[in-house]
């Protein structure tokens, strides 16, 4: 039932979304303040809840760096309305704290729509009393702004705090009236009036008066018959089940549960039909249809738990475990109570859990209270001016009115010196009229300007509606096409005014008490001397009675123009007919019960009007609801037939009790006599029942039982408790019917250290004062009404300041005539236990880290073996090329037999020299990677000229350049300095341009360009040498697979410069990446920061 206002966009295409993403990657950080919130925008449009929160995120953030500008106010807004369609509800609230405290207007809609949606996050926190200062506060906004559909909304949410939270049955009831009042017309405002109708049902089931909510309802179904709305169809036939499986009309109860699941399914309610098949589950349980039941049980649970409906999920559980009890299925009942229990504990734990992180808010909402404490009395001030002012001006028009009637004297009396006598006697007797009307009249009189605003109203007037002229004002209904219920009322008021003459009208009219009424109305203009309209005068009478009437002659029409057509058929039924009336005029003038007249078999021929007032039903569409008209196939008792030839046997009365139900569903008990009627020859001609309702004395039967319960057990537990009052530790007391203190024992004063009446004079004397439990009011609420005994867990503190959780029981205490007279409170000191749960769930939780820790360090500990057990491997084969070599070649050479000349020795010596080298610098840069991942190599950052770095290591390579003819060139701005450690910057330097010139061909190029950015210096080494294919890109970082690859003039690798260029820069915290494409040569870039720049 909560109220949510939200505003809706127009579609957008997917082009406009990639044109602004595009727009996004070219503009600046300030610029893209204003992308990221027009595409949010655009996504919110489409309803793309999650999409719109990121962008609207990333704007919000970026205009907190810049600063927020008055356009981007609005991003706060529309990012809580995005959590809150996530259920996202504590940052949606933190979203719409930020909107409403950046100092925009609070008649602005968006100020309103946040007051209202932080009022719906409180009502499901259960922090009703700021759910309702949200709504109060934006209802006197909206007033203001005159728009009455919103009203209308804000107003149905009220109702709901009163009703769902507060238990204000009397202060629901008006503000829902109001609601449905203030609705305007139209599809929007009746869909609020149906929602209206279906609370004011609420209201009246939780007091009890059935009747009046059937009759909200059933009104609600026929209003909805043109807007054909399912949801309040579902919400209808809901609430009629209910209804009728309270009074144990298990039928109806059935009908209208399965009407509701049919709707709910219809509109894809998960939540509704949850609620529904529980609903089913319970009539079938109850009438023992226990498969039934079960199955409705477990299709509910499925579908509470895919919907992550609580409530519906442990009804679920609880009710499957039940029926298997009831079949003696233990080990499966026990396993699902289980599965209660457990689900019911983890709540409970989640509800302690959402208790501490609401504690956190605290701060927050004591200067939102105090603001409003402030409005409060702002608006008492305002009122006592306005009443004043209101005051005076009624006392001037009052005046006025009396001028105006003097001056219309006289001008007549001038007039009529210069006319006839009998025009004076005319005039003068009207006006007297007139005044007698205005003055004593018995009518309600509403007097308006021209433009149909309430200028004045007399006392018959604020009788029959319920609302004073300020009760108008205050609601915003100051004009009478606003506060008329009739649907021409603007024709009328336009035809009244354009012909300046009297009209009339009827129209229905709701009072303030809730009454429903129809009245007449006489709408009258006032000329001036011009016959110019100065105002209208409106004279309303209540016609309610006639139309109740007009409405009752109809249906007795209806019923007399039936029986005129049955007595008609035949002269044989008209004469039997008579018979009966005749027979009947002695019992059934002189009494209201139920008297039907039955054939000498029993078979029913008539029934009074007490039979029809009683049951609801005529004697026909009884006859078609029994599918029989015999006695024994109507009554309920189980002996009818040895009732009825008893009777007719001995031709005697037999009283005898039974039980029916009623067209309005109520379920009736009744006493019956069945009497014999004799002929003049003695024999039975015909038998009638009166039947007694005696539903009262069958309730108060039950009501006395009931009674004689609660007073034993409340005597066995008053027995007990005078035994724990005076032995135990644990604080007793005794509270009146409403929760106020009467007495405590010494307990009480052992646990808190105040005397009992220190206590009471310090914190009050109501429970309701005293408790820390948020919940307080519905639990003793419950308590009292149920009269059943509560427990529950809350905290108070010692009288120096220390905490103490207690554990409380309340329990009622019922006198003889089953009248709650006092309450019992027990409270025990459970510090220990919560402590030890905290204790406990600290561990758990330093455990969890422990373990998610460990688990973190296993797999990365695993897979870093891997690569480098896969590592070794292919160094271990690298290796074993050049040894290999060495050995052959050495072994060539020792042999004496070999004669081995000069220039194969020489040939064989650079092999080995090439040989020796590659194993050398293999050997160095594993030396060298080695140290660094043991930690053996020392980091010592510092601030280095890249200038003479980048040269230096240009001098020591350039004749490997030279010899293949390649223009090495570099550019650099002058004092570019990097942050970094010496060693390594050398080292990244000389791999990567070794790597350069060894892939590069004779007469090749290569360019080192040096860039400086913001916040670090960018070095890219390019060369046209041979590129690198894109399979072999993704090689190049990695330990675990071997990639070495010959250079132009079949130079050797290692296979590792890369890898330790890569630990390099990243170890100094910049980063590298490598851009190529096979034949057109390889750029590799990595960045260092700039002194002062690193994170």
């Amino acid at each position: 039932m909560f109220f949510l206002v939200l505003w809706t966009c127009g579609g957008f295409s997917q082009s406009k979304t990639d044109s602004l993403l595009g727009l996004v990657n070219r503009s600046n950080e300030k610029q893209k303040i204003s992308l990221y919130s027009k595409l949010a925008k655009e996504f919110l449009a489409e309803e793309r809840y999650d999409s719109a929160y990121y962008f609207f995120n990333k704007s919000i953030r970026s205009s907190d760096f810049f600063g927020v500008t008055l356009e981007e106010r609005e991003n706060f807004y529309y990012a809580g309305k995005c959590c809150f369609h996530l259920k996202k509800f504590k940052n949606a609230e933190k979203y719409y704290l930020r909107y409403i405290s950046s100092g925009v207007s609070d008649t602005t809609e968006f100020y309103i729509y946040s007051l209202v949606n932080l009022g719906n996050i409180k009502m499901t926190q259960d922090k009703y009393p700021l759910a309702l200062d949200y709504f109060l506060k934006s209802y006197e906004l909206i007033r203001k702004v005159e728009n009455r559909l919103v009203e209308s909304k804000i107003l149905g949410n009220i109702g709901n705090v009163y009703l769902e939270a507060l238990k204000n049955y009397d202060l629901a009831l008006e503000y829902y009236f109001m609601s449905y009042n203030v609705a305007p017309f139209g599809n929007d405002g009746e869909k609020v009036k149906l929602i209206a109708l279906v609370n004011i049902s609420l209201v009246y089931s939780n007091l009890d008066e059935y009747d009046k909510a059937i009759m909200y309802l059933n009104k609600a179904l026929k209003r909805n018959l043109r807007l054909n709305d399912l949801e309040i169809n579902a919400k209808v036939h809901l609430s009629l089940g209910e209804i009728f499986e309270s009074q144990n009309l298990r039928d109806s109860a059935t009908f209208y549960f399965r009407k509701a699941y049919n709707d709910y399914y219809n509109i894809n309610d998960k939540a509704g039909l949850s609620r529904s098949l529980i609903n089913l589950a319970n009539v079938y349980r109850s009438v023992n249809k226990t498969d039934s039941a079960f199955f409705y049980y477990s299709y509910a649970l499925i579908n509470a738990k895919n919907q992550g409906v609580d409530q519906d999920i442990l009804n679920g559980l609880l009710g499957i475990s039940k029926i298997y009890f009831e079949k003696h299925k233990l080990d499966s009942a026990y396993s699902y109570l289980n599965q209660y229990i457990s689900f019911k504990d983890s709540l409970f734990s989640e509800m302690e859990r959402k208790k501490i992180s609401d504690l956190e808010m605290e701060t927050r909402y004591t200067e939102m209270e105090r603001e409003n404490k402030l409005l409060r009395k702002d608006k008492q001030i305002t009122e006592l001016a306005e009443q004043r002012h209101r005051s005076d001006k009624n006392f001037l028009i009052a005046v006025s009115l009396l001028i105006l009637l003097v001056a219309v004297v006289f001008y007549s009396r001038n007039r009529i010196k210069h006319k006839s006598e009998k025009r004076y006697r005319e005039q003068s007797k009207k006006l007297e009229e007139l005044f007698v009307i205005l003055n004593k009249t018995q009518n309600a009189i509403l007097i308006m300007d021209p433009e149909g605003n309430f200028e004045w109203m007399n006392e018959e007037f604020v009788k029959l509606s319920g609302y004073s002229f300020d009760d108008y004002r205050r609601r915003g209904i100051t004009n009478i096409r606003k506060a008329s219920f009739n649907d021409k009322i603007d024709q009328i008021i336009d035809e009244c005014i354009s012909i300046k003459t009297t009209v009339s009208y009827t129209s229905p009219h709701f009072a303030k008490n809730g009454r429903n009424m129809w009245l007449q109305t006489t709408l009258t203009p006032v000329l001036d001397q011009k016959g110019e309209i100065v105002k209208l005068v409106a004279v309303d009478s209540d016609i309610t009675q006639l139309k109740d009437a007009e409405k009752e002659i109809q249906e007795k029409n209806v019923q007399l123009e039936e029986k005129n057509r049955q007595l008609i058929l035949s002269e044989d039924s008209m004469k039997k007919q008579s018979e009966q009336l005749r027979k009947l005029a002695a019992i059934a003038s002189k009494t209201d019960n139920a008297v039907s007249i039955m054939d000498a078999e029993g078979n029913f021929v008539w029934v009074n009007d007490g039979f029809v007032n009683l049951f609801g039903y005529t004697l026909e569409e009884f006859i078609e609801l029994k599918k029989g008209r015999n006695l024994t196939d109507i009554s309920s008792n189980s002996n009818i037939i040895s009732i009825l030839k008893e009777c007719k046997e001995q031709k005697k009365s037999i009283i005898y009790s039974s039980d029916k139900i009623s067209k309005w569903g109520k379920h009736l008990w009744l006493q019956t006599t069945l009497t014999p009627v004799m002929d003049d020859s003695g024999q039975i001609s015909d038998l009638i029942a009166i039947d007694s309702d005696i539903t009262n004395i069958k309730i108060a039967e039950k009501e006395i039982s009931k009674i004689n319960l609660m007073l034993e057990k409340t005597n066995l537990e008053l027995a007990r408790l005078s035994i724990v009052a005076s032995k135990t530790d644990n604080s007793v007391m005794i509270m009146d019917a409403h929760g106020n203190f009467q007495w405590a024992n010494d307990g009480f004063t052992r646990m808190y250290d105040y005397s009992f009446e220190d206590y009471t004079r310090k914190f009050g004397v109501n429970i309701v004062n005293t408790s820390s439990n948020p919940n307080i009011r519905q639990i003793l609420h419950s308590c009292i009404n149920n009269k059943e005994s509560f427990v529950y867990s809350s905290f108070s503190h010692k009288k120096n300041g220390d905490k103490v959780w207690l554990h409380t029981t309340l329990s009622p205490v019922i006198d003889h005539n089953g009248i709650l007279s006092n309450i019992v409170v027990i409270e025990s000191n459970i510090n220990n236990i919560k402590e030890a749960e905290e204790e406990i769930r600290q561990k758990n939780i330093k455990l969890q880290e422990t373990n998610k820790k460990l688990l973190e360090s296993q797999s990365n500990l695993e897979e870093l073996n891997a690569m480098k057990d896969k590592f070794f491997s292919i160094v271990a084969h690298d290796l074993r090329s050049p040894i290999s070599s060495f050995l052959t070649v050495s072994d060539y050479l020792s042999n004496p037999s070999h004669n081995v000349t000069r220039e194969q020795m020489i040939h064989f010596a650079k092999g080995l020299n090439d040989s020796a080298s590659h194993l050398y610098k293999l050997l160095e840069n594993l030396l060298q990677w080695s140290i660094f991942q043991t930690g053996g190599m020392i980091f010592n950052p510092e601030n280095i000229l890249l200038n003479e770095v980048l040269a230096q290591n240009i001098d020591l390579i350039k004749r490997d350049a030279e010899k293949k003819e390649i223009d090495l060139t570099f550019s650099i701005e002058e004092n570019t300095k990097v942050l970094a450690d010496v060693d390594m910057l050398n080292t990244v330097l000389r791999n990567l341009i070794n790597n350069a010139i060894k892939f590069t061909n004779i007469g090749g190029k290569i360019d080192i360009l040096v860039k400086n950015n913001n916040r670090y210096v960018e070095v890219n080494v390019i060369d046209n040498g041979i590129g690198i294919s894109e399979e072999n890109l993704e090689k190049l970082f990695r330990i675990d697979i071997r990639h070495t690859t010959q250079g132009t003039l079949e130079e050797k690798g290692t296979g590792l410069g890369l890898i330790l260029c890569k630990e390099f820069v990243e170890k100094n915290g910049g980063k590298i990446k490598v851009k190529s494409k096979r034949g057109q040569g390889t750029s590799i870039i990595f960045t260092l920061f700039r002194p002062g720049f690193k994170n």
